[in-house]
Formats: C-alpha cells, sequence, structure tokens
C-alpha cells in the first residue's frame, strides 16, 4: 500500500511537521487560495527551505492585490467587492 501524500514532503519537511499540514488545514476549512498563499509563506520564511525576506515581500504585495481588487481602503467604497462576488466561504 502506497503512502499517504500527507505523510511525506517534496523538498522540505517544514509543512509535513506540523500537527495538521496547512493543505489539510485549506481544505478542511474551506481557504481560498489567495489566502491560502500568504498562510504558506508565513510558515515557510524563517526555515531552511523558505525565502526569507523574498516570502514576506510576497505575502505585503499578495495583501496589496487582495486589498486592491477587494476595493479595500476605497473611499465610499462600501462592501468590499469581493464580499459581493462571495469570495468567503
Amino acid at each position: 500500500m502506497k503512502d499517504s501524500a500527507l505523510s511525506r514532503q517534496v523538498g522540505g519537511s517544514h509543512y509535513k511537521d506540523y500537527v495538521i499540514q496547512p493543505y489539510e488545514f485549506f481544505v478542511k476549512n474551506k481557504i481560498p487560495h489567495h489566502k491560502a498563499a500568504i498562510i504558506r509563506r508565513i510558515l515557510r520564511y524563517d526555515h531552511p527551505t523558505g525565502k526569507g525576506s523574498e516570502d514576506l515581500d510576497k505575502i505585503v504585495h499578495e495583501v496589496e492585490l487582495i486589498k486592491e481588487i477587494e476595493g479595500w481602503g476605497k473611499t465610499g467604497a462600501g462592501i468590499p467587492t469581493a464580499k459581493k462576488k462571495g469570495w468567503h466561504p
């Protein structure tokens, strides 16, 4: 019988060593990709297989993208576009 994909990791062990792997957490909690990407990066940036400052810069950029696309911070924007489009579970 083949081992579960959750019991191994390609390119390190920084996710596999958690009590629940991030991917399993994202699926069970219906976390959308754009949020999961930020969580994955914050979990790995300071690990040997992480990319340090580059991961942190990507997190900032991803948050800026979310703010822009969802309409956060716009004067008189009211309900963010994302809530109208149903991005949230």
